[in-house]
Protein backbone atom coordinates (compact mmCIF):
# COMPACT_ATOMS: atom_id res chain seq x y z
CA UNK A 1 0.00 0.00 0.00
CA UNK A 2 3.18 1.96 0.22
CA UNK A 3 3.86 4.52 -2.30
CA UNK A 4 2.37 6.36 -5.04
CA UNK A 5 -0.05 4.94 -8.14
CA UNK A 6 3.15 6.46 -10.54
CA UNK A 7 6.04 4.91 -9.12
CA UNK A 8 3.34 1.91 -9.91
CA UNK A 9 3.26 3.36 -13.25
CA UNK A 10 6.88 3.47 -13.51
CA UNK A 11 7.37 0.28 -12.75
CA UNK A 12 4.65 -1.75 -14.73
CA UNK A 13 6.46 0.48 -17.70
CA UNK A 14 9.79 -0.90 -17.05
CA UNK A 15 8.15 -4.76 -17.33
CA UNK A 16 6.27 -3.91 -20.04
CA UNK A 17 9.55 -2.69 -22.32
CA UNK A 18 11.39 -6.35 -21.46
CA UNK A 19 7.65 -8.21 -21.79
CA UNK A 20 8.40 -9.61 -25.13
CA UNK A 21 11.76 -10.66 -24.83
CA UNK A 22 11.04 -12.10 -21.12
CA UNK A 23 7.47 -13.15 -20.10
CA UNK A 24 6.31 -11.57 -16.93
CA UNK A 25 4.81 -13.55 -14.54
CA UNK A 26 3.70 -12.34 -10.90
CA UNK A 27 3.54 -14.26 -7.82
CA UNK A 28 0.80 -12.48 -5.33
CA UNK A 29 0.04 -13.54 -1.88
CA UNK A 30 -0.94 -9.45 -1.73
CA UNK A 31 -1.17 -6.53 -4.17
CA UNK A 32 -3.42 -3.19 -2.79
CA UNK A 33 -3.02 0.09 -4.10
CA UNK A 34 -0.03 0.78 -6.64
CA UNK A 35 1.31 -2.48 -6.51
CA UNK A 36 -1.74 -3.82 -8.15
CA UNK A 37 -0.21 -1.97 -10.85
CA UNK A 38 1.70 -4.14 -12.21
CA UNK A 39 -0.55 -7.21 -12.36
CA UNK A 40 -2.49 -6.31 -15.80
CA UNK A 41 0.75 -6.33 -17.24
CA UNK A 42 1.69 -9.55 -16.86
CA UNK A 43 1.52 -12.46 -18.60
CA UNK A 44 0.28 -14.84 -15.83
CA UNK A 45 -0.80 -13.87 -12.57
CA UNK A 46 -0.23 -16.58 -9.46
CA UNK A 47 -1.66 -16.70 -6.34
CA UNK A 48 -0.49 -19.54 -3.52
CA UNK A 49 -2.84 -21.77 -2.14
CA UNK A 50 -3.61 -21.30 0.55
CA UNK A 51 -4.49 -17.96 0.01
CA UNK A 52 -4.88 -15.04 2.18
CA UNK A 53 -8.20 -14.33 3.50
CA UNK A 54 -9.97 -11.25 2.01
CA UNK A 55 -9.74 -9.20 -0.52
CA UNK A 56 -6.22 -9.85 -1.60
CA UNK A 57 -6.27 -7.56 -5.12
CA UNK A 58 -7.44 -3.91 -4.84
CA UNK A 59 -7.27 -0.99 -6.87
CA UNK A 60 -7.14 2.20 -4.76
CA UNK A 61 -6.92 5.60 -6.64
CA UNK A 62 -4.48 8.02 -5.27
CA UNK A 63 -5.75 11.20 -3.89
CA UNK A 64 -3.76 13.03 -5.80
CA UNK A 65 -3.04 16.84 -3.60
CA UNK A 66 -3.98 19.55 -6.45
CA UNK A 67 -7.59 17.76 -6.73
CA UNK A 68 -7.75 16.53 -2.63
CA UNK A 69 -11.03 19.32 -2.52
CA UNK A 70 -12.69 16.54 -5.53
CA UNK A 71 -11.87 13.12 -4.59
CA UNK A 72 -13.74 12.53 -7.45
CA UNK A 73 -11.09 13.97 -10.10
CA UNK A 74 -8.51 11.51 -8.61
CA UNK A 75 -10.61 8.68 -9.28
CA UNK A 76 -11.46 9.69 -12.86
CA UNK A 77 -7.60 10.57 -13.18
CA UNK A 78 -6.61 7.20 -11.75
CA UNK A 79 -9.12 5.42 -13.90
CA UNK A 80 -8.12 6.40 -16.89
CA UNK A 81 -4.68 5.76 -16.52
CA UNK A 82 -6.06 2.29 -15.12
CA UNK A 83 -7.78 2.00 -18.33
CA UNK A 84 -4.51 2.57 -20.47
CA UNK A 85 -3.20 0.52 -18.07
CA UNK A 86 -5.60 -3.01 -19.07
CA UNK A 87 -5.87 -1.59 -22.62
CA UNK A 88 -2.07 -2.89 -22.98
CA UNK A 89 -2.28 -5.95 -21.01
CA UNK A 90 -1.44 -9.51 -22.31
CA UNK A 91 -4.97 -10.31 -20.32
CA UNK A 92 -7.14 -7.28 -21.47
CA UNK A 93 -10.49 -9.70 -22.09
CA UNK A 94 -10.22 -10.69 -18.42
CA UNK A 95 -9.35 -7.48 -16.72
CA UNK A 96 -12.06 -5.54 -18.91
CA UNK A 97 -14.52 -5.38 -15.76
CA UNK A 98 -12.17 -3.07 -13.83
CA UNK A 99 -12.82 -0.49 -16.70
CA UNK A 100 -16.28 -1.07 -16.90
CA UNK A 101 -17.37 -1.00 -13.26
CA UNK A 102 -15.16 1.09 -10.24
CA UNK A 103 -16.90 -0.70 -7.89
CA UNK A 104 -15.37 -4.23 -8.82
CA UNK A 105 -11.94 -3.12 -8.53
CA UNK A 106 -10.76 -5.89 -5.64
CA UNK A 107 -10.74 -9.04 -5.41
CA UNK A 108 -10.38 -12.02 -3.00
CA UNK A 109 -8.35 -15.24 -4.64
CA UNK A 110 -11.57 -17.31 -5.61
CA UNK A 111 -12.74 -13.89 -7.21
CA UNK A 112 -9.63 -13.38 -8.94
CA UNK A 113 -9.58 -17.10 -10.17
CA UNK A 114 -13.63 -16.41 -11.58
CA UNK A 115 -12.73 -13.61 -13.53
CA UNK A 116 -9.62 -14.93 -15.45
CA UNK A 117 -6.40 -13.09 -14.90
CA UNK A 118 -5.26 -15.27 -11.59
CA UNK A 119 -4.08 -19.07 -11.78
CA UNK A 120 -4.02 -20.75 -8.59
CA UNK A 121 -0.20 -21.83 -7.15
CA UNK A 122 -1.03 -25.14 -5.37
CA UNK A 123 2.14 -26.37 -3.22
CA UNK A 124 2.98 -23.01 -2.78
CA UNK A 125 6.04 -21.26 -3.97
CA UNK A 126 7.79 -24.42 -3.69
CA UNK A 127 5.89 -25.68 -7.21
CA UNK A 128 6.52 -22.36 -8.68
CA UNK A 129 9.02 -23.88 -9.99
CA UNK A 130 6.99 -26.63 -11.85
CA UNK A 131 4.03 -23.95 -12.67
CA UNK A 132 7.33 -22.24 -14.36
CA UNK A 133 7.99 -25.76 -16.33
CA UNK A 134 11.66 -24.84 -14.48
CA UNK A 135 14.21 -27.49 -13.59
CA UNK A 136 16.04 -27.55 -11.18
CA UNK A 137 14.23 -25.45 -8.89
CA UNK A 138 14.89 -24.17 -5.52
CA UNK A 139 13.81 -21.87 -2.99
CA UNK A 140 16.63 -18.75 -2.26
CA UNK A 141 15.52 -17.21 0.71
CA UNK A 142 18.27 -17.43 1.92
CA UNK A 143 20.16 -15.36 -1.04
CA UNK A 144 17.41 -13.00 -0.50
CA UNK A 145 18.55 -12.30 3.20
CA UNK A 146 21.91 -12.00 1.69
CA UNK A 147 20.73 -9.34 -0.98
CA UNK A 148 19.06 -7.54 1.95
CA UNK A 149 21.79 -7.64 3.91
CA UNK A 150 24.33 -6.65 1.75
CA UNK A 151 21.99 -3.46 -0.03
CA UNK A 152 21.84 -2.32 4.08
CA UNK A 153 25.73 -2.37 4.28
CA UNK A 154 25.59 -0.60 1.25
CA UNK A 155 23.24 2.26 2.15
CA UNK A 156 25.25 2.49 4.86
CA UNK A 157 29.01 2.57 2.95
CA UNK A 158 27.28 5.36 0.81
CA UNK A 159 26.35 7.40 3.56
CA UNK A 160 29.89 6.87 5.50
CA UNK A 161 31.19 7.73 2.22
CA UNK A 162 28.99 10.79 1.73
CA UNK A 163 29.96 12.03 5.70
CA UNK A 164 33.84 11.88 5.01
CA UNK A 165 33.01 13.57 1.19
CA UNK A 166 31.13 16.61 3.42
CA UNK A 167 33.58 16.38 5.90
CA UNK A 168 36.82 16.90 3.55
CA UNK A 169 35.42 19.45 1.22
CA UNK A 170 34.29 21.54 4.49
CA UNK A 171 38.40 21.33 5.63
CA UNK A 172 39.63 21.98 2.58
CA UNK A 173 37.87 25.15 1.93
CA UNK A 174 38.34 25.96 5.65
CA UNK A 175 42.25 25.42 5.04
CA UNK A 176 42.25 27.01 1.66
CA UNK A 177 40.58 30.35 3.49
CA UNK A 178 43.19 29.87 6.16
CA UNK A 179 46.26 30.06 3.99
CA UNK A 180 44.48 33.02 2.06
CA UNK A 181 44.82 34.84 5.40
CA UNK A 182 48.67 33.96 5.59
CA UNK A 183 49.60 35.52 2.46
CA UNK A 184 49.63 39.00 3.65
CA UNK A 185 51.21 37.52 6.93
CA UNK A 186 54.24 36.19 5.13
CA UNK A 187 53.70 39.11 2.63
CA UNK A 188 54.68 41.64 5.58
CA UNK A 189 57.18 39.28 6.85
CA UNK A 190 58.79 38.92 3.80
CA UNK A 191 58.76 43.05 2.95
CA UNK A 192 60.48 43.45 6.88
CA UNK A 193 63.61 41.37 6.41
CA UNK A 194 64.34 43.30 3.29
CA UNK A 195 68.35 43.70 3.48
CA UNK A 196 68.19 47.18 2.32
CA UNK A 197 66.17 48.68 4.93
CA UNK A 198 68.16 50.60 7.95
CA UNK A 199 69.69 48.18 10.35
CA UNK A 200 67.61 44.78 9.09
CA UNK A 201 70.66 42.68 8.16
CA UNK A 202 74.26 44.21 9.20
CA UNK A 203 76.50 47.00 9.37
CA UNK A 204 78.91 46.57 5.94
CA UNK A 205 82.41 46.74 7.16
CA UNK A 206 85.32 48.10 4.87
CA UNK A 207 88.77 47.17 4.02
CA UNK A 208 91.35 49.28 1.83
CA UNK A 209 92.50 46.59 -0.78
CA UNK A 210 94.62 47.33 -4.00
CA UNK A 211 94.34 50.54 -3.63
CA UNK A 212 90.42 50.94 -3.11
CA UNK A 213 88.11 50.25 -0.03
CA UNK A 214 86.39 47.45 -0.97
CA UNK A 215 83.45 45.04 1.27
CA UNK A 216 85.10 42.82 3.59
CA UNK A 217 84.51 39.63 2.73
CA UNK A 218 82.44 38.69 6.32
CA UNK A 219 80.29 41.57 4.84
CA UNK A 220 79.55 40.64 1.28
CA UNK A 221 78.59 36.64 3.19
CA UNK A 222 76.49 38.61 5.53
CA UNK A 223 74.63 40.49 3.05
CA UNK A 224 73.87 37.88 0.57
CA UNK A 225 72.59 35.38 2.97
CA UNK A 226 70.24 37.96 3.48
CA UNK A 227 69.31 38.59 0.11
CA UNK A 228 68.71 34.94 0.09
CA UNK A 229 66.39 34.91 2.78
CA UNK A 230 64.14 37.80 1.67
CA UNK A 231 64.26 36.09 -1.65
CA UNK A 232 63.17 32.53 0.59
CA UNK A 233 60.38 35.15 2.34
CA UNK A 234 59.30 35.96 -1.43
CA UNK A 235 59.12 32.79 -2.50
CA UNK A 236 56.79 31.35 0.81
CA UNK A 237 54.58 33.92 -0.38
CA UNK A 238 54.09 32.24 -3.94
CA UNK A 239 54.15 28.73 -2.16
CA UNK A 240 51.30 29.82 -0.33
CA UNK A 241 49.11 31.27 -2.92
CA UNK A 242 49.84 27.73 -4.41
CA UNK A 243 48.40 26.14 -1.86
CA UNK A 244 46.32 28.10 -1.31
CA UNK A 245 45.00 27.44 -4.97
CA UNK A 246 45.41 23.36 -4.63
CA UNK A 247 42.97 23.61 -1.50
CA UNK A 248 40.19 24.78 -3.41
CA UNK A 249 40.87 22.28 -6.37
CA UNK A 250 40.84 19.55 -3.89
CA UNK A 251 37.80 21.02 -2.25
CA UNK A 252 36.04 21.37 -6.10
CA UNK A 253 36.69 17.72 -6.97
CA UNK A 254 35.23 16.67 -3.27
CA UNK A 255 32.18 18.58 -3.81
CA UNK A 256 31.41 17.50 -7.13
CA UNK A 257 31.96 13.62 -6.09
CA UNK A 258 29.48 14.35 -3.50
CA UNK A 259 27.39 15.93 -6.33
CA UNK A 260 27.25 12.69 -8.05
CA UNK A 261 26.56 10.78 -5.42
CA UNK A 262 23.13 13.04 -4.49
CA UNK A 263 20.64 11.13 -7.02
CA UNK A 264 21.93 7.32 -5.87
CA UNK A 265 19.27 5.85 -3.47
CA UNK A 266 19.15 5.68 -0.61
CA UNK A 267 19.12 9.80 -1.07
CA UNK A 268 20.24 11.81 2.01
CA UNK A 269 17.52 14.33 3.16
CA UNK A 270 20.37 16.82 4.34
CA UNK A 271 22.74 16.68 1.27
CA UNK A 272 21.38 19.17 -1.03
CA UNK A 273 21.80 21.68 2.01
CA UNK A 274 25.06 20.84 2.40
CA UNK A 275 26.21 20.90 -1.05
CA UNK A 276 24.47 24.09 -1.28
CA UNK A 277 26.66 25.30 1.59
CA UNK A 278 29.69 24.39 0.05
CA UNK A 279 28.75 25.96 -3.12
CA UNK A 280 28.45 29.20 -1.71
CA UNK A 281 31.91 28.93 0.19
CA UNK A 282 33.69 27.41 -2.78
CA UNK A 283 32.29 30.26 -5.13
CA UNK A 284 33.40 33.48 -2.38
CA UNK A 285 36.81 31.56 -1.85
CA UNK A 286 37.39 31.12 -6.04
CA UNK A 287 37.09 34.72 -5.71
CA UNK A 288 39.82 35.34 -3.33
CA UNK A 289 42.08 32.77 -4.62
CA UNK A 290 42.04 34.04 -8.70
CA UNK A 291 43.17 37.44 -6.71
CA UNK A 292 46.16 35.74 -5.73
CA UNK A 293 47.51 35.19 -8.74
CA UNK A 294 48.69 38.76 -9.37
CA UNK A 295 50.25 38.66 -5.85
CA UNK A 296 51.98 35.38 -6.85
CA UNK A 297 53.26 37.50 -9.67
CA UNK A 298 54.74 39.89 -7.57
CA UNK A 299 56.11 37.80 -4.97
CA UNK A 300 58.15 36.05 -7.17
CA UNK A 301 59.38 39.43 -8.96
CA UNK A 302 60.38 40.51 -5.73
CA UNK A 303 62.63 36.98 -5.06
CA UNK A 304 64.42 37.38 -8.12
CA UNK A 305 65.30 41.16 -7.58
CA UNK A 306 66.24 39.87 -3.88
CA UNK A 307 68.42 37.48 -5.97
CA UNK A 308 70.17 39.87 -7.93
CA UNK A 309 70.96 42.16 -5.29
CA UNK A 310 73.84 39.36 -3.98
CA UNK A 311 77.16 40.79 -4.47
CA UNK A 312 80.30 38.48 -5.56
Amino acid sequence: EMGSDADGHRIAAALESIRERVPIVVLVRRAIGPSALLLPVANRVLVPEPALPGAIIAFQPECLAEWSVDPAASAKHSGEALASLVERSPQREAWQSLIADPSRRHFTSSQAYRMGFAEALDGGLPALGRSLKVDPWSPVGRRVDDIIRRASIYAQQLQLFRSKLTARAFASLALANELIGTVAVQEQSAAAVDPRLPGVAFLPRLEYANGRWVHTPSSVASWNRACDQAAAAWERVAALCDDAERRLKNATAEIGALVSTAKIRPLDPALPDAIDRLERERAELGTRVESLKARRSEALAKSRAMLELRRR
